[in-house]
């Protein structure tokens, strides 16, 4: 069953909202009341570390995305990450808990989609979560980029999606790991002229998968 998540989550009830570049979605640790679907625009996720005031760039959402599902599945139901706009404006479509909750009771072909999309994000804040110092830089972008590349696959329906468009600026690439722009861009050029992906200034696209899944 192909699914339509705009008319599917307008026909369930769900509240379309419009925000500007740097406007809080929620916030970390703030009561859950639901999630969010991104029509279009860009977002990130973040969340706080020890440090005064520092976050940690999680992952980045651009146009038909899910986010606040982590956190939905979660017990302790608040939102374990920071939302944020990022691009000059987002709209957005808000789906309450109790909707949500409806959809994945209902539609089949909405819950497993869900679940899918659920276990890949877990897997991958849970791979960053065991890198160690032994695990070298190209590995973490090669796992960054295979992650993105998954969450495309999991949903077939958009054009954007179709074309397999991983959109991340190198100054992204370097925040989501922790190193400089100049350290990502020896990376990213050794990728390219290995012909493992093909990039533009905020666009990626993984050419050889066997390659990239092998980097150590």
């Amino acid at each position: 069953m192909e699914l339509n998540f705009n008319r599917l989550l307008l026909d369930a009830g769900s509240v379309q909202m419009e925000f500007k570049k740097y406007d809080i979605i929620y916030s970390e640790k703030q009561k859950l009341q639901g999630v969010y679907y991104l029509k279009a625009g860009k977002v990130r996720i973040d969340t706080s570390t020890k440090q005064k005031n520092a976050q940690v760039l999680m992952w980045l959402l651009v146009d038909e995305n899910f986010f606040g599902i982590t956190s939905f599945f979660e017990n302790d139901k608040i939102y374990q990450y920071r939302a944020t706009v990022v691009s000059d404006t987002a709209s957005v479509l808000f789906i309450s808990s109790e909707t949500f909750t409806y959809l994945i009771s209902k539609n089949g072909a909405f819950r497993d989609y869900m679940f899918k999309l659920l276990n890949r994000r877990l897997d991958f804040i849970n791979l960053r979560k065991s890198y160690s110092s032994r695990n070298s830089l190209r590995k973490k972008v090669a796992d960054t980029l295979v992650y993105f590349d998954n969450i495309l696959a999991a949903d077939p329906n958009s054009e954007r999606i179709k074309r397999r468009e991983i959109s991340l600026t190198l100054s992204e690439l370097s925040e989501m790991n922790n190193t400089s722009k100049k350290q990502m861009g020896v990376v990213i050029d050794d990728f390219v002229s290995k012909k493992i992906i093909e990039r533009t200034a905020d666009k990626i696209w993984i050419k050889n998968y066997n390659k990239i899944i092998q980097i150590q």
